[in-house]
């Protein structure tokens, strides 16, 4: 199962692609093995994977659970989670992706 977590405006417009062969599941309704498009609220308690969260900015920003909806998104991985961000955006803390350099040195 596959998820794809996305900021409360933008779900209505996914939906909308529902009848879309890219075989959408909107709001994780008899979830399937196809691209399940919840919102944050929406994925609470269920588990998948991957998860991809194509902007964890805007799921804070709009979502009334603010940075609680962020943690229920990124925690309904089993084992990949994908996030897709503005690495110039630094509402989150999220920046760039560290080099080997860093990532070994532990700064």
């Amino acid at each position: 199962l596959t998820a794809l977590i996305v900021p409360d405006r933008e779900y209505p417009h996914l939906v909308d692609l529902a009848e879309d062969p890219l075989n959408i599941n909107p709001g994780g309704v008899g979830l399937h093995r196809g691209v399940n498009v919840l919102r944050a609220e929406d994925s609470q308690g269920l588990e998948f994977d991957p998860v991809v969260i194509p902007d964890p900015d805007a799921i804070v920003r709009q979502s009334p659970w603010g940075r609680n909806a962020l943690y229920v998104s990124m925690t309904r991985t089993i084992d990949r989670l994908e996030i897709v961000h503005d690495p110039d955006s630094p509402s989150l803390g999220i920046g760039p992706p560290l080099s080997d350099r860093e990532r070994c040195s532990g700064a």
